[in-house]
């Protein structure tokens, strides 16, 4: 996901999620994380190749999500990285983040909240620009509120082809010589892209979150 808040008013807790999977943990590149600048290591973006400007965490992180706790650790702003310092991100910090995104999108002039879901829903405004939406939401925290929709989707970061194929298989989406090796190729996604079961796997393949 180039950027969280879609110009169609709606960005949910899970969406963010299935994106990050993908696009966080291989480039970091969801919503501000390539082009949020303000306190970051370096004053740059959080995609500048300053690596001597990385910070390290205090106590080094453990678990399966280490190494992606280390990398938004490494360009986190002061405010992430208080947050991300303990390895866990627990509601208050995730409701001080969304707080801060909403805030900012009202500064431009954009009504925004969220939902009982964690729905991001907005209106949005003509006066304000996508670069500075997208700005909100990148020095607002976005990556570290879609780095805890990520760990909880998916706790012990399990191979993500085979837990997607698992629950479409179970969901009777695909048939059981489905592979892990079809799913990374795409192949007969674009036939449920509209389906509300696959848009369920996506979001909880594993089932684990609250409905």
């Amino acid at each position: 996901m180039g950027h969280v808040l879609s110009r169609t008013g709606r960005s949910g807790r899970a969406l963010r999620a299935a994106i990050a999977v993908g696009a966080l943990v291989v480039t970091c590149s969801i919503a501000g994380c390539a082009s949020a600048t303000g306190d970051r290591p370096g004053g740059g973006s959080a995609g500048s190749d300053d690596t001597e400007t990385l910070m390290v965490p205090p106590t080094p992180f453990e678990g399966p999500w280490a190494e992606l706790l280390m990398t938004m650790y490494g360009i986190g702003t002061t405010a992430e990285r208080e947050a991300l310092a303990d390895g866990a991100i627990d509601e208050l910090e995730y409701s001080y983040f969304r707080d801060r995104i909403v805030e900012c999108l009202g500064d431009l002039g954009v009504e925004a909240s969220f939902a009982a879901d964690s729905t991001l829903e907005y209106t949005p405004s003509d006066e304000a620009a996508e670069d500075d939406a997208d700005a909100c939401m990148g020095e607002g925290g976005i990556q570290v509120l879609t780095l805890k929709d990520t760990i909880d989707r998916n706790p012990e970061n399990l191979d993500e082809a085979t837990i997607m194929v698992e629950c479409l298989q179970e969901a009777g989406l695909v048939g059981p010589e489905y592979t892990a090796r079809d799913y990374v190729a795409g192949v007969g996604l674009s036939d449920h892209g509209d389906d509300d079961a696959f848009a369920e796997c996506t979001a909880d393949p594993l089932g684990l979150l609250e409905r």
